[in-house]
């Protein structure tokens, strides 16, 4: 499925990378990779020597597993290249507890439930830094590339330094970029990749780094991806997904998405430190439409999309020498941009076809300190304002502003065996909405919330690192503008109201001088209960809906992750386990007909497993993506049942040293047994 081929000045070597996957059967797809770095020449004895200056590197290092006080995954770079992941939502499939909605090919749009409170309560982060849709809730995770990405990370709870945003959410998925490294007296880094695969997918992309002075780093990158999106598919002529079938293509399901990016880092002294990201990317996806029997009608549909932001991150180490640390100062700027089209030429309209355009716009700004008064207490603060603004040409509520505070306040005592982490956090909400040719806002709509925080890790055992953890948070989701005011029937909707528990286990060992180098382990149950769940039902007729607070539900469920690296004469085997179990009932009402039953695309049973095996002579994987059934309506009934799947696939590669570097060659097949499946139904 992917050519690639990379140029890597980072590389005191040459290295050559040849990957080969093949897709079986109705998603067959044939993927050859290659990777090339520069040669440098060793420095020889001769050379002087010259004394350096001390210097302190500030760096966003991935979160802590085992001491942070709420469920935490990390996916790091090495694991992000081992599975192969291209965007982020194919990162995120293998993190326990998460549900991914993925409305089918490479352009379908990609979101996430996160122990199945719904998409809109995690909050997308780069850099720390959230990444806003106030239209949809939340930004499609097939948008955002891996290329130069140090880790993946999801929780359901923010450290300290954090922004409000990030504190307020349900959970938060950060995406942290690689910053820029340069070896002795080397100023410039080139990457260069190219990736082409089955159904016309070609993504070719490139990286440069340049060091602009001694404190003064920049990195630009850009990226075009394309794919036809035109796989086969058997379309059964029953619904039990068996017999007799039709063998079928997709159509009208072509996707581009271009992607700029350039960094600037920049060291004043070792004490502060400015970040400044500037993102552009612009995409065109059609809309296929769902898969029904016998509809062999070419879609009509598709979408473009263009986003920009510019951010700033600002961080300041107060202190001594000695307590760099003790007090802390992050300051973030933000401005975001996105323009979305939706066209349909099988509609007639004033101009020919049905346009419809949204434009959204955010200001954002977040203050953020840390100070500790003694060495094992520290109190922090953060303080976020934003103003969102969305325009469109429909005919009523087409221009839509909203202002919003959060402010969060806290602490977090930490020992070796007892952390204890406490915030409030308020939210402060007012928005207009008015309509083209009116003065007088149509709809004042305002929220005020306050709402607690609080996590304890403790570790039992003085001479094991077995630790306990619980952890209690209210979150409150507003609604987002299509909710309130599109193509439904307006109302006066309350945010979304989650109480979250979690209570789990971690456990880590291990030693570089035993075959058994790390053993780690974490289980955590949970019980979420959400409240004023906001849900659409019809009105006059099944063609008008309205969207109004009916809905509770009860989620409870477990995640399970274990990690196991071993090493036995020069031959290391890493293997990662996780299962999860999401019991997620519609409590709405005691009368209905959906009462008790498991909420839509939710599967009560899913898990994996990754196994890879290094070897002097030879790299072989496996990796297994396991979903149970769901249902695709509220009501549970055979009509809606959508069956479990097992994605499997399996890799080999070898390395050879030579004279002038060494080269690598590696194989990867995906759906080993050829399963088809649908994550949502009909896509």
């Amino acid at each position: 499925m992917v050519n690639n081929i990379v140029f890597d000045t980072k590389q005191k070597k040459t290295t050559i990378l040849t990957i080969c996957r093949h897709r079986l059967g109705h998603m067959g797809a044939v993927i050859l990779a290659l990777t090339l770095g520069t040669t440098r020449t060793a420095a020889q004895d001769t050379l002087s020597s010259t004394l350096l200056r001390e210097v302190h590197i500030s760096g966003n290092a991935a979160p802590s597993i085992t001491r942070s006080v709420a469920n935490t995954q990390v996916i790091n770079e090495e694991q992000l290249l081992q599975q192969g992941a291209l965007q982020l939502s194919d990162a995120v499939r293998h993190l326990a507890g998460v549900t991914l909605k993925d409305y089918g090919g490479i352009g379908g749009v990609k979101t996430i439930s996160m122990r199945g409170l719904g998409s809109q309560f995690t909050t997308l982060c780069i850099d720390g830094v959230s990444v806003s849709d106030n239209r949809n809730g939340q930004p499609d995770l097939g948008r955002f590339l891996l290329t130069n990405t140090s880790y993946v990370s999801a929780t359901t709870n923010s450290s300290t330094l954090k922004s409000a945003r990030a504190a307020a959410a349900g959970s938060v998925m950060n995406m942290q970029s690689t910053p820029p490294t340069f070896f002795a007296t080397q100023r410039t880094n080139l990457k260069a990749h190219f990736e082409a695969g089955s159904f016309g997918l070609i993504s070719p992309g490139i990286l440069l780094e340049q060091k602009l002075g001694n404190r003064t780093t920049l990195s630009v990158s850009g990226s075009h991806t394309t794919s036809k999106g035109n796989y086969p598919f058997k379309q059964y002529l029953s619904t039990s997904n068996t017999g007799n079938y039709l063998q079928l293509r997709r159509d009208h399901a072509a996707s581009r998405l271009t992607t700029i990016e350039a960094n600037l880092f920049h060291t004043f002294d070792p004490r502060r430190q400015l970040i400044v990201k500037n993102h552009f990317s612009s995409s065109l996806t059609q809309l296929p439409g769902a898969v029904s029997l016998y509809n062999t009608a070419i879609g009509s549909e598709h979408t473009t999309q263009q986003l920009f932001f510019s951010q700033a991150r600002f961080t300041h180490l107060m202190g001594n020498q000695e307590e760099l640390d003790k007090t802390k100062l992050q300051l973030i700027g933000k401005y975001q941009y996105c323009h979305d089209t939706y066209t349909d030429s099988a509609i007639v309209a004033a101009d020919g076809v049905l346009h419809n355009h949204y434009t959204q716009q955010e200001g954002y700004l977040s203050a953020a300190m840390s100070h500790k008064p003694i060495r094992w207490l520290t109190l922090h603060a953060a303080a976020d304002g934003a103003i969102n603004t969305l325009e469109s040409n429909l005919t009523e509520n087409n221009d839509v502003e909203r202002l919003s505070a959060l402010t969060v306040i806290g602490f977090e005592a930490k020992h070796d065996k007892l952390t204890i982490d406490a915030k409030g956090i308020g939210l402060i909400s007012h928005e207009n909405a008015k309509t083209s040719g009116t003065t007088a806002p149509t709809k004042t709509t305002s929220y005020h919330r306050l709402s607690p925080n609080i996590g304890i890790n403790f570790k039992p055992l003085k001479n094991s690192n077995l630790r306990l953890r619980y952890h209690f948070k209210e979150t409150y989701r507003l609604p987002n503008f299509s909710e309130l005011y599109f193509l439904t029937t307006s109302q006066d909707l309350r945010p979304e109201r989650a109480l979250q528990n979690n209570a789990g286990i971690t456990f880590v060992t291990g030693s570089d001088s035993s075959l058994i180098r790390y053993v780690e382990f974490t289980a955590d149950g949970y019980f979420n209960k959400v409240s004023d769940k906001i849900t659409d039902i019809p009105t006059n007729n099944m063609f008008v809906w309205s969207m109004v607070n009916l809905g509770l539900a009860h989620i409870t469920g477990c995640d399970i992750k274990a990690t196991l690296n071993a090493t036995f004469n020069e031959i290391d085997l890493r293997l990662d386990l996780n299962y999860s179990f999401q019991y997620a009932v519609d409590k709405t009402d005691p009368n209905g007909k959906t009462y008790y039953h498991q909420i839509p695309y939710t599967p009560m049973h899913s898990g994996g497993a990754m196994l890879y095996i290094t070897t002097p002579w030879l790299e072989v994987g496996y990796d297994l993506t396991a979903v149970g059934r769901r249902y695709s309506g509220r009501q549970n009934s055979s009509s809606t049942l959508l069956d479990g799947y097992i994605d499997q696939g399996i890799s080999l590669a070898r390395s050879f040293n030579l004279k002038f570097g060494s080269i690598r060659v590696a194989a990867r097949v995906l759906n080993l047994f050829d399963v088809q499946y649908e994550v949502i139904r009909s896509y």
